[in-house]
């Protein structure tokens, strides 16, 4: 997209703070002295060239996070049949109440007169406006949008914005007093970024490493419950028979419930799509609508045009490294994925579990595995074999994803996630470390099996393949140790060992040698 090239060629990042100098845009990052000394103190032992790497990453999550004025929204449609759902792109029913949570205090709800209104006033909670003309009502919710910069809903995308805009065209309001747009992937704001909820906790990768599977269904009803502990308000009948009363309450609660997910610990969701919008160099509204395959694809080919290199066709990365040299075992699997050591039957105590530190990008890392660096043209690389595979490994160049997870990833075990649970700093300050490492884990958890995705762009299957390989043989080789040791081996999973030794001794010399 047009947007994102623009991004990358500027060398912009979204999010980031930025102040005007001379005309021209220029990051607002931390103190050199201050970075300077967080590297040199927690990464001494590694290369300047990384080191180098490692500062601009650090500068760019620790750079001021933004507060920004945000305004949840829902909307209910009065449709006069109850079984038949309202069609966003025809908006043929009325708009019976629009209700608006602000960042700011702001909580009203907007209701269309109708035949069963009845008495509605004013609560603790919220206030009440009612209208006796639709397009008055639209009208004034527009000009309650666009004194928002950030707008959050939940199916937005899909439902209610494209209802708003297609529902002010039927009623003749001008198009430019409609602040919504519409594309293929969404509906925007002419001046504004919308976050759509359903989207971001529909990602998988959101839903497993930033919320621990919290929630199985993506409903804003289980979304809310599993997450702030209550949901919306039950109603027995249809939405056209309810109360203005009944139907007030009702839509406030699904705004106040977008509301409190988006705030919820300190901001936590905002946070969280600040440092993935920055990792990714995409917009925050990119990053609710796209997996986690879109971010990575971003990021590489931001670090492409950044280093002025070309970007692979599709075609051509099928045709040269297209290949896999192991069998899987599941069916339907390209090639051999992680290994299992069968388990011991029985009751066990004392036993002690040694996890890999982020064994795959540790990987990707180690072993320099990237698409451009696997089964290189150099003759002199080709016996730097891959164990289990076919596959060599360059040696003359560093490649981009080697590079760019492997700072990624020291950046998450060396630093933020020690900080997310240190408890001599600020909660507050703790709080941010965890949104940051969280962030960094959904991007390293999937780094390495993007590559082994037929639909992503830079796909490849010889690195996903080499990085399963090496973790498989490292395994293997720690269980082998285990066993030499005297150390009884009882389960292991792909990056899990569990163990039983009476010996401490021992555990501590098993994880020496590894």
């Amino acid at each position: 997209p047009y947007h994102l090239c623009y991004l990358y060629d500027m060398g912009l990042t979204p999010c980031m703070p930025y102040t005007l100098m001379d005309n021209k845009l220029r990051e607002s990052l931390p103190s050199d002295e201050k970075i300077k000394e967080i590297v040199e103190r927690v990464f001494g032992d590694l290369p300047d060239d990384e080191k180098r790497l490692l500062a601009e990453w650090i500068s760019l999550c620790e750079a001021d996070q933004p507060t920004f004025k945000h305004l949840s929204m829902d909307i209910e449609v009065l449709s006069p049949v109850a079984t038949r759902v309202p069609s966003p792109s025809k908006a043929r029913d009325k708009i019976g109440t629009i209700a608006f949570v602000g960042s700011d205090g702001r909580r009203e709800v907007y209701l269309l007169r109708t035949p069963k209104l009845g008495e509605v006033s004013n609560t603790d909670i919220y206030e009440v406006k009612v209208y006796d003309d639709e397009a008055e009502m639209l009208r004034d919710a527009f000009e309650v949008i666009r004194q928002y910069p950030v707008l959050a809903t939940f199916n937005g995308d899909d439902f209610d914005l494209p209802y708003l805009r297609h529902r002010a065209e039927v009623l003749k309001i001008p198009k430019e007093q409609i602040p919504i747009t519409l594309g293929k992937e969404g509906a925007s704001l002419r001046h504004g970024v919308h976050i759509d909820l359903y989207k971001f906790f529909m990602n998988r990768s959101i839903q497993v490493y930033a919320f621990d599977n919290k929630y199985r269904e993506h409903t804003l009803e289980a979304v809310a419950q599993a997450i702030l502990g209550k949901g919306k308000i039950a109603i027995e009948k249809p939405i056209g028979e309810l109360s203005g009363e009944e139907l007030a309450r009702y839509c406030f609660q699904d705004a106040l419930l977008v509301h409190e997910l988006l705030t919820m610990d300190n901001e936590l969701v905002l946070k969280l799509l600040v440092v993935l919008s920055r990792i990714s160099r995409m917009p925050i509204e990119d990053v609710c609508r796209h997996g986690v395959s879109g971010w990575i694809k971003s990021l590489l080919y931001f670090e492409h045009r950044r280093r002025g290199y070309l970007i692979p066709r599709h075609d051509e990365l099928i045709e040269e490294k297209g290949v896999t040299s192991t069998r899987a075992i599941i069916e339907g699997k390209k090639y051999r994925g992680a290994i299992v050591v069968e388990p011991v039957p029985g009751v066990h105590f004392d036993v002690t579990v040694l996890d890999f530190s982020s064994l795959y990008p540790s990987v990707l890392k180690e072993w320099n595995l990237s698409y451009e660096t696997t089964r290189c043209p150099h003759p002199e690389c080709k016996d730097n074999i891959v164990p289990e595979t076919s596959h060599w490994i360059c040696r003359r160049r560093r490649g981009i994803q080697s590079e760019v997870i492997g700072c990624l990833r020291d950046i998450r075990v060396r630093w933020y996630k020690p900080k997310s649970s240190d408890k001599s700093l600020p909660e507050s300050q703790r709080r941010w470390y965890g949104v940051v490492q969280r962030a960094l884990k959904v991007f390293l958890n999937a780094a390495y099996g993007v590559f082994g995705f037929e639909d992503f762009p830079l796909y490849c299957p010889p690195v996903a393949e080499s990085t399963a390989a090496i973790a498989r043989y490292a395994f293997k080789k720690t269980v082998e140790k285990a066993m030499e040791l005297g150390i009884q081996v009882l389960y292991g999973d792909t990056d899990s060992l569990f163990i039983k030794t009476s010996d401490e001794t021992l555990i501590n010399e098993l994880v020496s040698w590894v």
